[in-house]
């Protein structure tokens, strides 16, 4: 008791309770290590508050006070303003910086006057912000410790899941082809792109089937969302029959993470040789670190001019983004948060596309999956090929906008990509099996997808309009290596409740339209 009212550690805790507190929130998209930088800048600030009002004081417990009563509006700023911006008060805008920087002020010097007092004792005050602190930490941490349990009992139920009977017999073909699973984000099929879009993707499709693609035109996603889309593909299942065969009172909802990065088809086309190959995409849980070979372009820690997406977040939580938000300091004024932001992602989906181009010098066999987080948002790339000096203006835009900043990143991927497949089939010793294929839709309509492949000898002819990606890699590993999947039927499905793996197909009244020929 005595060590919480004579130490005041408070205004560290007070420090890393915001970046915790932040990365239990997101623990499922990003990875522990982007709180480094935040974290620093924390400790850093605390400790120079600390030194500055011990200088001031000469006395700890009152310079910790004061350091707490900076501290402490510092990090709630930004969420003030934000939530302030977006619900007006009796009918008034509230979210204002003239409004909150004065407010702020006065309340800080109002705290600062009261610890100034001399006769004050500081032993209680400094009890309760060290308890107070300290109890607040507990719930990120017990957060990210459950999403951690969570995460190995699912693991382990899907290792105590009764594998398929189907093996793969490498006899069965000669020479092992390279296998791309190349997912476009977010990527709708060309006749949505026409009729929602006013778009004509034709080209772009008529340039695949001259090399040899196949592209099924009336292809719908079996999921519309990321999560359940790719666990389902990468494991050649519908989410439900999988949920089935789990142990009872498994989470499928949490399952699903371990299934993205460890399904059958992975671990299949492992057990005979195959190197797996992946990519850094910015979201923790669709990367596989663990991969063979993992590339992910260099992050300079030291460069302020490279800034993760969680660390722009963190920013905008805080009260240091009124001053990035003052155009006299910063030139390009408002969005330069946003802008700085935006170069890591820009940097990762070039330095992706750059790698892909030259996957056939590694010596295969070999699985290449490559997630693009292209046309998925933020928007980026223009049609012509260029990064947007300024994407911030497709943030909350309005429908037409959002709209023009799509269809210019799938110009972007379309030119990319056209660029780039014929060195992958030509500079191939065997020739490839690549997979182009949208995760899901666009928001305007989430079921209709791109679904494009190159299948060499005779498995083009197994090929039709409706393939969905569940049977993607049956028919592949079917025609290429003697298994025996057969086909499921093309379904889409609903989630009602991911959690116990409850899903409602579509109706067919409900179902996409199929372009007539």
């Amino acid at each position: 008791m005595k060590f919480f009212q004579r130490y005041a550690f408070h205004p560290f805790l007070m420090a890393i309770y915001p970046v915790l507190a932040l990365l239990a929130f997101n623990i499922h998209e990003v990875n522990v290590s982007v709180v480094v930088r935040p974290l620093l800048f924390s400790l850093v600030l605390a400790l120079a508050l600390l030194g500055i009002f011990r200088l001031v004081y000469k006395n700890w417990q009152r310079a910790a006070l004061a350091a707490s009563l900076i501290l402490i509006p510092f990090f709630s700023y930004g969420h003030l303003y934000n939530y302030l911006k977006a619900t007006p008060v009796f009918g008034m805008q509230l979210g204002r910086y003239r409004l909150l920087v004065p407010l702020y002020l006065v309340l800080m010097g109002v705290g600062l006057w009261w610890v100034s007092g001399r006769n004050r004792s500081l032993s209680q005050p400094t009890f309760i912000l060290n308890i107070l602190a300290a109890f607040l930490l507990i719930f990120p941490f017990v957060q990210m410790g459950g999403y951690a349990v969570q995460q190995a009992a699912s693991q382990k139920d899907l290792q105590s899941n009764p594998k398929d009977s189907a093996q793969l017999v490498k006899e069965a073909v000669q020479n092992e082809p390279d296998i791309y699973y190349i997912i476009l984000d977010s990527y709708t099929r060309a006749d949505v792109l026409q009729k929602d879009f006013g778009y004509d993707n034709s080209p772009f499709i008529d340039s695949l089937r001259k090399m040899g693609f196949y592209v099924a035109d009336c292809s719908l996603t079996n999921y519309p969302a990321t999560e359940v889309s790719l666990s389902s593909s990468l494991s050649m299942d519908y989410l439900q029959n999988i949920a089935q065969n789990l142990p009872a009172g498994t989470n499928l909802g949490t399952a699903i993470f371990s299934l993205l990065k460890h399904g059958q088809v992975r671990s299949k086309l492992e057990s005979i040789g195959y190197k797996t190959v992946a990519f850094a995409t910015g979201y923790d849980w669709i990367e596989w670190k663990d991969a063979s070979l993992y590339l992910e372009p260099e992050f300079n820690l030291l460069s302020l001019r490279e800034m993760r997406p969680f660390e722009a977040m963190f920013i905008k939580s805080t009260a240091a983004v009124a001053a990035f938000d003052i155009q006299q300091l910063f030139p390009q004024g408002p969005a330069e948060i946003d802008t700085i932001s935006y170069q890591d992602h820009i940097k990762r989906e070039f330095f992706l596309l750059n790698q892909l181009e030259i996957m056939p010098t590694i010596p295969g066999p070999k699985f290449v999956y490559a997630h693009i987080m292209i046309p998925h948002g933020p928007f980026v790339f223009g049609a012509d090929g260029k990064a947007l000096a300024d994407p911030s203006k497709y943030e909350n835009a309005d429908l037409k906008t959002w709209k023009q900043g799509y269809t210019d990143e799938v110009q972007f991927i379309n030119g990319y990509l056209l660029s780039i497949l014929p060195g992958l089939i030509a500079n191939s010793e065997v020739p490839p099996i690549i997979i182009i294929q949208g995760d899901h839709g666009s928001k305007v309509d989430r079921f209709p997808i791109l679904n494009a492949y190159y299948l060499p000898g005779a498995g083009k002819e197994k090929l039709y309009s409706t393939i969905s990606p569940v049977n993607s890699f049956r028919l592949v590993f079917d025609t290429y290596f003697g298994a025996h999947y057969s086909l499921l039927k093309d379904v889409p499905y609903e989630p009602k409740d991911i959690s116990q793996g409850q899903f409602t197909a579509l109706a067919p009244a409900d179902l996409p339209t199929c372009p007539e020929k």
